[in-house]
C-alpha cells in the first residue's frame, strides 16, 4: 500500500502521477517555463528559419531530407556541429533553471525566472561536465548494442536533477541517480515510452502544420508545439526526482527546495 509524504503526495513512484504532476507544473508557470525551452530550442529554431528556408523542396509535405552527405551545402557538417556544441551549452545552462523552477513551482506555485537563470549559473558548469559524461556512456553503450544504451539512460534519468539539487559533480551525480532509479526502472522505461509517444504526436502535427501553413506559418506553429514538448519533458525528469526521492527516502517538498533558499 502507498504510504503518503507530510505534503500529502503519494510515496510511491507512479508514471501517471509525475506524468499529471508536470502538467500541473507546466501550466502554473507556462511563460517561465516556454521562455527557457525557447532559448534551449535557438539552434534548432534558427536551423528551421534559416537553413530550412533556403531548402524548401527538403522539407516538402514534412518529408525529411535524404541527401547524400557528400552532396551536402559547404560548411554542412561544420556547422551542425556548431550548432549541437551550442545546443549542449544551452542545455547546460536552461535544464538547471528548469529544475529550479519545478521545485520552486510545487512548492510555492511559480518562480522568478532571472532567479532561476542566476541559480543555473553556479551549476552551469557541473551540468555541463554531466550532461557531456551521459552523452558519451549512452552512445558507447547504444554502439555496443541497443538495450545496453537503454539501461545506461534510465540509470542516469535523473542525474542532472541531482547534480542541481544536491551540488554533486559529474561522476556522484551518475552513481546517486543509479542509486535512486535502482528498482523503479521499468517505471521509469514506461515513463520514456510516454514521452516518445508525446514526441511522434508532436512531430505528427508539425508535418501538418507545414503542409497546411506553409512554410513560415508551419515553422511558427511547429515551434509553439516544439517548445512547449521541450519545456514539459525537461519538467518530467525535475518531477521524477522528486517523486523518487519521497518513495526512496520519505523526503517531502519542503527540505527538497529548501536548498534553493
Amino acid at each position: 500500500m502507498a504510504t503518503s509524504d507530510a505534503t500529502g503526495m503519494s510515496s510511491d513512484f507512479r508514471v501517471g502521477t509525475v506524468l499529471g504532476r508536470s502538467l500541473s507544473v507546466l501550466q502554473q508557470s507556462f511563460v517561465s517555463f516556454a521562455a527557457l525551452a525557447l532559448v534551449m530550442s535557438l539552434p534548432t529554431l534558427l536551423s528551421d528559419f534559416g537553413v530550412g528556408a533556403k531548402q524548401p523542396s527538403a522539407v516538402q509535405g514534412g518529408a525529411v531530407p535524404t541527401m547524400p552527405i557528400q552532396h551536402l551545402p559547404p560548411g554542412y557538417l561544420a556547422g551542425f556541429g556548431i550548432a549541437m556544441l551550442f545546443w549542449v551549452l544551452l542545455f547546460a545552462l536552461c535544464q538547471p533553471a528548469i529544475v529550479y523552477g519545478a521545485f520552486l513551482t510545487m512548492r510555492s506555485g511559480g518562480f522568478g525566472l532571472g532567479a532561476a537563470l542566476a541559480r543555473a549559473l553556479r551549476r552551469f558548469f557541473p551540468v555541463l561536465g554531466t550532461a557531456i559524461v551521459l552523452g558519451l556512456l549512452t552512445g558507447l553503450a547504444t554502439i555496443l548494442l541497443v538495450i545496453p544504451g537503454v539501461i545506461v539512460y534510465l540509470m542516469c534519468y535523473v542525474a542532472v536533477a541531482v547534480c542541481v539539487v544536491e551540488g554533486l559533480g559529474p561522476i556522484g551525480s551518475i552513481g546517486r541517480s543509479a542509486e535512486l532509479t535502482k528498482g523503479f526502472r521499468w517505471k521509469l522505461f514506461g515513463l520514456s515510452i510516454c514521452l516518445v509517444l508525446l514526441n511522434v504526436v508532436s512531430f505528427a502535427l508539425r508535418a501538418i502544420f507545414l503542409s497546411i501553413g506553409g512554410p513560415t506559418v508551419g515553422a511558427i506553429l511547429s515551434a509553439v508545439v516544439s517548445i512547449v514538448i521541450i519545456a514539459y519533458g525537461l519538467i518530467v525528469h525535475a518531477v521524477a526526482y522528486h517523486d523518487l526521492r519521497v518513495a526512496k527516502e520519505g523526503i517531502d517538498i519542503e527540505q527538497l527546495a529548501a536548498v534553493f533558499d
